[in-house]
């Protein structure tokens, strides 16, 4: 009850004044004139903004001692003294629609009679105010709440002058935020703050990065005058605002009630509808998570650790009750508002933003790719992928793909990326991933790991014959180490990826296998046949490679004109000076190369074939980082001091191994 607070109408007014000062926010701004001067879609919060709100909650929430009104009671309340338990609605009622209406809303004419009045404690429309008399008008000034918008059709009782934002009020400028968030606005605000503060982190933004949150943009003393329910869906700040921004981010709430708010299930539709990219972020065990359909810049930090792999990683510690939650989503049925507004928004959706089965997808797909990469196969997640219309990321283990598309039908259209683990693989495994590949058709990257598995030369065949499939294919990796894989494999993954005519980078580790001369030299004259490839990766070490199918590799380097990086590994294999010969030629027309990684150990290279490479390596004027290794070997000083005057040559080099 308003009696257990203590604490006078007069104290909460100066308490606002306080907020103010705290935030950093101007009146000036909103007194300046009568109405906004700035669009809503162009009104931001930054950051460090949000951050700043942030510390006023957790500095001052017990001692402001904010009410929270008590759903569907005659005006009662509790006071909320937790920071943690403080929602947006709280913070609107209490600090934001109060210190955003300084000078108080003039009270409209009334007939005689009809005039409003405060009550003897200070309770009004909407909230608790103060009587003021300001330049010959009566305002009242709300130190708690805000005057509710009139019924249709009834005349507005009060005069919503003077009144704004808080992102007018930290700043006087038009602003494009690259970013729109929908939240509940029954969400605890630091909740809501650090699932936003989590997206700037993964995506590498600093503390001047803009968000666009409506609970900040709109003027919460006059939604109705900026939002309105009388005009097209494409009139609307949210529209206008996602149509400015780069993407969409849905923050999450523990309960995942943004899941049943018409007003989350419209703003979805129309980021899924403008073609934005889409992100969902959320608090767990007091750590914010994003996550994202591809990976984000995060994961792309770390030049030596793959960027899918680090999704995974990062993505793994999103709750999976909330994956599940947003998995068994159906906007359609998100009816949780009044009336009249979600009779209004429905037809919004369906007759101008193409219905909710797009807002639907877009957090299914989500959803199912984050679930496979938790190991979780579900007849839903399979379906949502099935349905997705816009490309993903999908990492985890062969043996999930395979349960997926054996029991669940999987396709994999719309998967961009695919990177896989197999070391408990078998042949009959890589003949069903190799199916489902056949229907990859957007797929652009692709790294199968099945380093010591039990895949062979049939399950192989099957699998490099849907390599060719991928008309946007740009990166392969693929480890057999240690597996039964032979020649005739390597040379249908020859075959394969020779149809793959965008390829950029391929990485092949055929280490400690059965493969010999023949597979080498197939897979080297059918790769010759990409004119593309800028990076290539070969493991042959502990082969049964020699001479003779190194010639052939040799040949494949010197048609590639356009390599920019080359790793061979060839230790431990019967390889000497004639072969490595072969390799140098082709390196002399490499003019991009800038980065070379060799490694012979334990070969029957010798002095004549190290001092040629050296000599060779002297041609590649972009050459940045070159690694060695030729230990177990029988050079001597003649090499060392060749492949020295060589790499002397070499004015961009900066790295030596």
């Amino acid at each position: 009850q308003m009696d257990d607070i203590s604490v006078s109408l007069e104290a909460i007014e100066q308490r606002l004044g306080f907020a103010l000062e705290f935030l950093e926010l101007s009146v000036r701004n909103v007194l300046s004139r009568e109405y906004s001067k700035l669009r809503p879609e162009c009104r931001p919060i930054a950051v460090s903004g949000l951050r700043r709100v942030a510390e006023f909650i957790d500095t001052y929430c017990s001692s402001h001692r904010w009410a929270s009104p008590l759903p569907g009671s005659n005006g009662e309340f509790e006071i909320v003294s937790d920071p943690a338990a403080l929602s947006i609605n709280n913070f609107v009622y209490n600090v934001i629609a109060p210190v955003t209406a300084p000078i108080g809303h003039e009270v409209a004419e009334a007939p005689a009679g009809a005039s409003l009045e405060l009550a003897s404690d200070g309770r009004v429309p909407g909230g608790f105010a103060i009587e003021r008399l300001v330049d010959g008008s009566r305002r009242f000034r709300y130190v708690r709440g805000a005057p509710p918008d009139p019924e249709p059709a009834q005349a507005d009782r009060f005069v919503r002058t003077f009144s704004g934002s808080i992102a007018e009020m930290l700043c006087a400028t038009e602003r494009i935020a690259p970013w729109f968030c929908t939240h509940w606005w029954g969400q605890p605000m630091l909740e809501f703050i650090d699932c936003v503060l989590a997206h700037a982190r993964d995506y590498l933004l600093g503390d001047t990065a803009l968000y666009w949150l409506f609970v900040f943009a709109g003027n919460l003393s006059a939604i109705g005058l900026e939002r309105g329910l009388e005009v097209s869906a494409i009139e609307y700040p949210f529209f206008r605002a996602v149509k400015l921004a780069q993407g969409g981010l849905l923050l999450l709430d523990r309960d995942s009630h943004v899941a049943r708010r018409a007003w989350i299930a419209f703003e979805t539709a129309i980021v899924v509808h403008l073609n934005k990219s889409f992100a969902v972020s959320t608090v767990h065990g007091g750590k914010g998570h994003t996550l994202a359909l591809e990976p984000v810049p995060r994961d792309h930090q770390n030049p030596n650790r793959d960027a899918v792999a680090q999704q995974r990683l990062r993505q793994r510690k999103f709750p999976s009750e909330r994956l599940v939650a947003m998995l068994d989503t159906r906007l359609e049925k998100a009816n949780s508002g009044a009336a009249r507004e979600v009779s209004f928004l429905r037809n919004c959706i369906e007759q101008i933003l193409g219905g909710y089965d797009n807002g639907d997808r877009a957090l299914h797909t989500i959803a199912a790719a984050t679930l496979f990469g938790l190991g979780e196969v579900r007849v839903a997640a399979t379906a949502a992928l099935n349905k997705a219309n816009q490309p993903y990321s999908l990492q985890g283990e062969v043996r999930h793909l395979v349960e997926a598309r054996s029991d669940h039908n999987l396709g994999l259209w719309m998967c961009r990326s695919l990177r896989l683990q197999g070391e408990d693989a078998s042949d009959d495994d890589a003949t069903t991933l190799g199916k489902s590949l056949v229907q990859a058709v957007n797929l652009e990257s692709i790294s199968l790991d099945f380093h010591g598995s039990k895949v062979q030369d049939t399950g192989v065949k099957v699998l490099a014959r849907a390599l060719g499939t991928p008309v946007a294919l740009k990166l392969v990796s693929l480890d057999f180490q240690m597996t039964q894989i032979g020649d005739s494999g390597v040379a249908a993954i020859g075959a394969g990826l020779g149809l793959a005519h965008h390829l950029v980078s391929v990485a092949l580790d055929f280490s400690e296998t059965k493969v010999g001369n023949a597979g080498l030299i197939a897979l080297a004259s059918s790769l010759a046949h990409v004119r593309t490839l800028t990076s290539v990766d070969f493991s042959f070490y502990g082969t049964q490679v020699a001479d003779e199918g190194v010639l052939a590799l040799g040949a494949f380097i010197m048609k590639s004109i356009g390599l920019e990086r080359i790793s061979l590994n060839l230790s431990g294999t019967r390889v000497g000076d004639e072969a490595l010969d072969s390799v140098v030629a082709g390196l002399t027309d490499q003019h991009m190369l800038n980065a070379v990684v060799f490694r012979f150990a334990g070969t029957e290279i010798g002095d004549s074939g190290v001092a040629s490479l050296g000599a060779s390596l002297a041609f590649a004027h972009h050459l940045t980082s070159v690694e060695l290794f030729f230990d177990a070997t029988t050079i001597g000083d003649i090499g060392a001091v060749g492949v020295g005057n060589g790499l002397a040559r070499a004015k961009r080099l900066t790295s030596v191994s």
